[in-house]
């Protein structure tokens, strides 16, 4: 494989010799970095700013979404990374479905599916709805690139959950409701 590098001004090539990336270090990297952007993101925060009190006569919508992302973002930086980085054979599967979920959330929204609003988006939600989306085709790819390309013997079988892990857990789901208590209502009350 050949690539085109221009130091200074001047175009030669470079020839890489089977050069390995380490798709399970990278697909836990991707799936933390697909969280970042998610989070700020959360309606009523700095980048999420369109009126979306429309929701109000169905607040059960609006709430039942919110569940959805804030499950989604916690599952992606906490849960998968840990057991991914545990050499858990199934978060990797379980990040191909995450991939597949930020996809669809970003699609439907760029495409003005789900939530609908009248107005065009704001260019800083727009560039990072792109971002995610693209981050969501990575994450997939990586994790499924992580199952095909590891032999069988690398992958733990045993998946026991420390008390401290439980524990954080546990603080991680408090924060959670929370989460889902104010984005909720940001929408609703705006």
């Amino acid at each position: 494989m050949y690539y085109i590098c221009i130091p200074n001004g001047r175009f030669f090539l470079i020839k890489f010799y089977k050069m390995k990336i380490n798709y399970k270090k990278q697909t836990i990297l991707v799936s933390i970095i697909s969280m970042l952007i998610l989070s700020v993101m959360v309606p009523g925060g700095p980048v999420e700013t369109r009126d979306l009190s429309y929701m109000d006569k169905m607040p059960i919508i609006p709430l039942l979404f919110n569940v959805f992302l804030t499950t989604l973002a916690i599952f992606t930086l906490f849960i998968l990374p840990y057991f991914m980085y545990r050499k858990q054979k199934w978060a990797f599967t379980a990040s191909i479905l995450t991939g597949i979920s930020y996809i669809l959330v970003f699609a439907l929204d760029l495409l003005n599916i789900f939530p609908s609003v009248p107005y065009p988006m704001p260019r800083l939600l727009f560039f990072f709805e792109i971002i995610g989306l693209v981050f969501g085709f990575i994450l997939s790819f990586w994790a499924y690139k992580s199952i095909k390309t590891t032999k069988n013997n690398y992958w733990n079988t045993k998946s026991s959950i420390p008390k401290w892990i439980k524990l954080l857990l546990f603080v991680i789901f408090l924060f959670g409701v929370y989460v889902v208590f104010f984005s909720t209502n940001a929408v609703l009350n705006k």
